[in-house]
């Protein structure tokens, strides 16, 4: 059986349909683009603060237990206390929805296997275009866009995708 493909062992011993895929292959290589076989990726693992996110729970709690306590004082209907203090945790974490999903996505880079990071299509990858995409847009915005790159990270896509 006769290959007409080029082996260029320089890049993993990967075979090209023609010269000029091998060339483009090279290219590819030369700036950098996430798609091609030689691209190597850096695995960027973030430290967690575990103090800090357990003072963004612990707080909350204690204040909302406080103010449970000091509404018990007064004559108002036990459902009503309930609901003061269930409404004062929901505008507490819909204020920080942003961050508590960056947390989350660094969480997830920290502990997350490098065979996992490293699958990634694009350059930056998908969690630190998500963490991007919060600080500037804010949580809803930002999900949005990190779900539809999310959507486009599967082969042929890929490249360098930055955010707008």
């Amino acid at each position: 059986m006769n290959d007409d493909r080029i082996c260029m062992p320089d890049i993993n011993g990967k075979l090209f349909n023609s010269y000029e895929d091998a060339v483009a292959e090279i290219e590819a290589i030369k700036i950098g683009d996430p798609r091609s076989a030689g691209y190597v990726r850096q695995v960027v693992r973030p430290k967690i603060n575990f103090l800090r996110i357990v003072l963004n729970i612990l707080i909350p709690a204690l204040i909302t237990i406080a103010v449970y306590f000091i509404l018990w004082l007064t004559p108002l209907n036990f459902f009503i206390v309930i609901f003061i203090c269930f409404l004062l945790l929901t505008i507490y974490f819909l204020v920080r929805l942003k961050s508590i999903a960056i947390c989350t996505i660094k969480i997830y880079q920290a502990t997350a296997s490098d065979a996992r990071r490293l699958n990634c299509r694009f350059e930056p990858s998908c969690s630190v275009y998500a963490i991007s995409a919060y600080k500037k847009y804010g949580f809803i915005k930002g999900t949005i866009k990190t779900l539809k790159r999310l959507k486009r990270c599967c082969p042929p896509n890929g490249g360098v995708d930055l955010l707008e």
